[in-house]
């Protein structure tokens, strides 16, 4: 639909209907650039939206529950860190600015050492990402899936060294061997908007597994 001023702009530019087709057809791509636009708005909404109703329902379950599945292969962008863990957060922003529309979930750190380290710590920030090629600085790859033990840490990050305790030990307990990296995937935590309540973040930590 056009306003009364569309019509009086068509009519002044227009000498002849192939003009008002020139018009019309640059209109028409307008309209489509803002409904593109409009559903990449909608799609980050609804995936918003997803991830705070899966957040309820992982916080409403008993703690320490693990879970076995099978993980599929995901494409990620990363960047590889060898210093303190908390350096996780500039390269989480970096990623962000580069990859922006290409990034379709959670920003996940793989940790590459056996054990805590206070310095020193080799591990990999990244996101799964499609339909993106490797920006200067980030590789892009495909990361390997497989069978996982996981298990929903709540809590501040400080904290989750006692849910890699539980995880291991459930390992041990049914004869698995475990595979590195360790991955973790933050469902619920710091927010765009909002720091959030460490009491409630959501950590899902998972461990791949031989058997």
């Amino acid at each position: 639909m056009f306003s009364l001023d569309d019509i009086k702009e068509i009519l002044k530019q227009s000498e002849d209907d192939a003009d008002t087709i020139s018009y019309l057809a640059a209109n028409r791509t307008r309209t489509e650039d803002k409904i593109r636009d409009m559903k990449s708005v909608s799609g980050s909404l609804s995936q918003l939206i997803e991830d705070e109703e899966k957040a309820r329902r992982l916080l409403s379950n008993s703690p320490y529950n693990f879970e076995e599945k099978a993980l599929p292969p995901i494409q990620i962008a990363g960047i590889r860190i060898k210093g303190p863990y908390n350096d996780s957060g500039k390269a989480f922003a970096a990623l962000g600015k580069s990859l922006g529309r290409f990034i379709c979930g959670k920003a996940m750190n793989l940790f590459y050492d056996s054990e805590y380290r206070e310095q020193g710590a080799e591990f990999e920030s990244c996101f799964p990402v499609r339909g993106v090629r490797s920006p200067d600085g980030v590789d892009c790859r495909k990361l390997e899936g497989g069978k996982a033990v996981i298990l929903i840490h709540r809590g501040p990050y400080t904290t989750i060294g006692r849910s890699y305790a539980r995880l291991f030990s459930h390992i041990r307990d049914r004869g698995y061997e475990s595979l590195p990296p360790s991955r973790e995937v933050y469902v619920k935590g710091p927010g765009m908007i909002f720091k959030g309540t460490p009491h409630r973040y959501l950590t899902e930590v998972q461990l791949l597994v031989r058997t």
